[in-house]
């Protein structure tokens, strides 16, 4: 299965792929990935999420695509461009909350917080951090 063959793409996918060539963005998540966490977030309604890494916003796209209206997500990125490109595409959805923030001290600072879901696409929770990170999940979330 090629990605050509996914159907049901984010309405705003396109455009974040478009605007990711623009400006040279070179590490953006595929459709894969993003199928994925939409089914993860869907399967928790009125769920707390966390996103490490916005990015262009891809993988984004999809876990709003997959959360009900009571859910929440946080996206947190180091670099304000990526945000503010994050803000023009998703700014109007109140159960997102973009943050311009080094994910390491965000993780630190955070570590009552809980979440069903914590997708770290960014070096912190990926790499560094690790079990503060895993410690943010609740139990029987990703």
């Amino acid at each position: 299965m090629n990605q050509a063959n996914i159907v049901d793409t984010p309405n705003v996918y396109a455009a974040l792929l478009s605007k990711s060539d623009e400006i040279g963005f070179t590490m953006p998540s595929d459709m894969y990935i993003g199928t994925f966490l939409k089914t993860l977030v869907a399967s928790k309604p009125a769920g707390r999420f966390l996103e490490l890494g916005t990015g262009m916003g891809l993988s984004l796209a999809w876990m709003l695509e997959g959360m009900d209206n009571a859910s929440k997500l946080i996206s947190i990125d180091n670099d304000m461009d990526l945000i503010q490109i994050a803000m023009g595409f998703f700014g109007n959805d109140d159960r997102l909350q973009l943050v311009c923030a080094d994910g390491e001290d965000w993780i630190a600072q955070n570590q009552e917080e809980k979440f069903d879901l914590v997708f770290a696409d960014a070096w912190p929770g990926k790499y560094s951090l690790l079990e503060e990170t895993l410690g943010l999940i609740k139990v029987g979330g990703f």
